[in-house]
């Protein structure tokens, strides 16, 4: 199911919910809600802040903001790169940042951070760049949180090693 704003689009199984938000600063948040399972993406403007996003899988992110990075040890944290983290959130369990963790489905999701000094200097304000992307459906559809992590990967211009 396409849903799409601001260039960004996020498939889905069909018989979905499509809910978008464009937040004033240009900022986008998808998510696409089916019978069992949830699919989102969020990834705010460039240029402002989104070091919160990131800050509990990545120590620069939190000089920038501080927050609580705990994880629940039966959380797969694996850094794939300097930049990007993948998670392997089981059923039932939370993680920081997270929008769908915490159901009866595995939580996957791509973190992405990319500090400041590759964007831009801090001075002009812009303290860096996070975007997570998540998949939490049946296992059924793990076609679906193949793409659509694969087309994630791509927009934030990250590798990423999920083997489904």
């Amino acid at each position: 199911m396409p849903g799409g704003t601001n260039g960004f689009a996020l498939p889905g199984p069909p018989g979905g919910s499509c809910s978008a938000v464009v937040y004033a600063d240009g900022g986008v948040s998808l998510t696409i809600t089916v019978s069992g399972g949830a699919l989102a993406l969020s990834v705010p403007n460039r240029q402002g802040p989104s070091a919160g996003l990131a800050c509990p899988y990545f120590a620069s992110a939190a000089a920038v903001e501080p927050c609580q990075t705990s994880t629940s040890s039966s959380v797969s944290v694996q850094v794939v790169s300097p930049s990007t983290v993948e998670l392997v959130i089981p059923p039932r369990t939370t993680a920081p940042r997270t929008s769908l963790a915490g159901g009866g489905n595995e939580d996957l999701a791509l973190v992405t951070w990319v500090p400041g000094s590759d964007l831009g200097p801090a001075s002009s304000g812009n303290l860096g760049f996070a975007a997570i992307a998540e998949c939490a459906l049946p296992q059924s559809e793990s076609s679906t949180c193949n793409q659509v992590l694969s087309l994630a990967q791509q927009a934030f211009g990250q590798p990423t090693v999920f083997g489904y």
